[in-house]
């Protein structure tokens, strides 16, 4: 499975730099197709929304029916159970912050193989989860065998 950080969500929706909206909104058409293979947790569609309308890029309206488009899109993942004591766990031992480990304990715990972001450091792994970071060549290539370009 592949689940995805809010801010691949954000350049999907945000002009303002080119190629990242450009590589976001393809990986998440992919995603689309890809269907069950790809989850959001619904702390990344919280985010989402707030920083959409923080930074005004969408009015409120249209980023909850953004929100609302990925939910019907995606499965949403709840909070794992042992989320925030694992995520506390990996802020100590590996420097993460605080959202990025409870988004990176929960994607482990239902079994993602890759988280996609900017955030992390792309091809490292924690538990059994990889990041990529899909704005470099190198997680480029590990999205492509994961979420096949489209034709």
């Amino acid at each position: 499975m592949v689940s995805f950080d809010t801010n691949i969500l954000f350049y999907a929706a945000d002009r303002r730099d080119p190629a990242k909206y450009a590589i976001a909104l393809d990986l998440l058409e992919r995603a689309a197709v890809a269907g069950s293979s790809v989850v959001i947790a619904g702390q990344v569609l919280c985010e989402l929304y707030a920083s959409l309308t923080r930074k005004r890029i969408l009015p409120p309206g249209e980023a909850l029916d953004l929100v609302r488009d990925y939910e019907q899109t995606f499965e949403r993942l709840p909070v794992a159970t042992d989320a925030f004591r694992r995520a506390f766990g990996v802020v100590a031992a590996h420097g993460l912050q605080i959202w990025d480990a409870v988004l990176w304990a929960n994607a482990d715990a239902y079994g993602c193989k890759y988280l996609v972001s900017e955030d992390f450091q792309g091809g490292r792994r924690l538990g059994g989860v990889t990041f990529l970071n899909p704005f470099t060549a190198d997680g480029r290539l590990l999205l492509d065998a994961a979420l096949p370009p489209m034709d």
